[in-house]
């Protein structure tokens, strides 16, 4: 790991801002992420108690969908 390192600065290649960039496109990734199941769990709530039971859900399945935890039998 040093060894890259020191090779990229004595090659006058290292640039801080990638990994910077790299860290914000995680951060960026991340949070979509969390949005795009928050919307999806929004939806979910949305639905009528029969629209769920057609899907299989109830109302208090939603809890555990939303803590990833839910498991069908």
């Amino acid at each position: 790991m040093a060894s890259v390192y020191q090779d990229s600065i004595a090659h006058g290649s290292f640039n801080p801002t990638q990994g910077l960039g790299a860290w914000f496109s995680r951060r960026l990734a991340a949070y979509a992420e969390r949005r795009r199941h928050a919307r999806e769990i929004a939806d979910l709530a949305a639905y009528s108690d029969h629209d769920l039971w057609d899907l299989g859900l109830s109302r208090s399945d939603l809890m555990s969908i939303e803590r990833g935890t839910f498991r069908r039998d």
